[in-house]
């Protein structure tokens, strides 16, 4: 399973057969940039989204397939090209 490279954080979520995720990253003020994958359990990309600066956004993935299968949501927040370490409220439902 390939993950971005240096994750800051991330979660396993099993999602049920006909579910859909919706993840919503809402950032600190300040000028950062927050991106957020979503990966299938193949590790594949399935939706991203960036968030620049105080705005919260959203992605969605949508599990279609006959079973519950496991869903990858990373984070990785960046400012001037390095990592940072202020804090963001993430919101995962399904």
């Amino acid at each position: 399973f390939g993950l971005p490279t240096d994750p800051a954080d991330y979660w396993r979520i099993i999602l049920p057969q006909g579910s859909t995720l919706t993840v919503t990253l809402a950032p600190p003020a300040g000028v950062l940039r927050y991106y957020f994958y979503i990966y299938n359990q193949m590790g594949q990309v399935v939706a991203q989204s960036t968030t620049i600066a105080g705005v919260a956004n959203t992605a969605r993935a949508r599990n279609s397939g006959p079973a519950p299968l496991y869903y990858y949501v990373a984070v990785r927040t960046t400012t001037n090209g390095g990592q940072s370490p202020n804090y963001y409220q993430l919101t995962l439902n399904w």
